[in-house]
C-alpha cells in the first residue's frame, strides 16, 4: 500500500529553439502522419536541459526545501519500478 506523500519536479522548456516535422504518410486520412520531434536537436535548448536538470536536482538533494519535504528522493535514471 502507497502512503507517502509524493512531489515530483518536472522540468520543461516552454520555448525550445528545436523544431520537429510533422508530414502527410500518404492521401490516405486513415493513415497516421509521420511525426519527428526532434527533441533536444537545438544545442541551446540541450544546454538549457541540462542547467535546469541540474538545479533540480539541487533543489532536491541538498537545500532547505529538501530538508523540509522531501522523505525519500528517487534518481530516476536508477529508479526501478515494478511492472515496468
Amino acid at each position: 500500500k502507497f502512503t507517502d506523500r509524493v512531489l515530483i519536479l518536472n522540468n520543461l522548456l516552454n520555448h525550445p529553439r528545436s523544431r520537429g516535422t510533422l508530414k502527410l504518410r500518404s492521401a490516405d486520412p486513415a493513415d497516421p502522419p509521420l511525426i519527428d520531434l526532434r527533441l533536444l536537436s537545438d544545442p541551446a535548448d540541450m544546454e538549457r536541459a541540462i542547467a535546469v536538470t541540474r538545479k533540480t536536482l539541487e533543489l532536491a538533494s541538498d537545500s532547505e526545501f529538501a530538508r523540509k519535504h522531501i522523505v525519500r528522493f528517487v534518481d530516476p535514471l536508477t529508479a526501478r519500478v515494478a511492472g515496468c
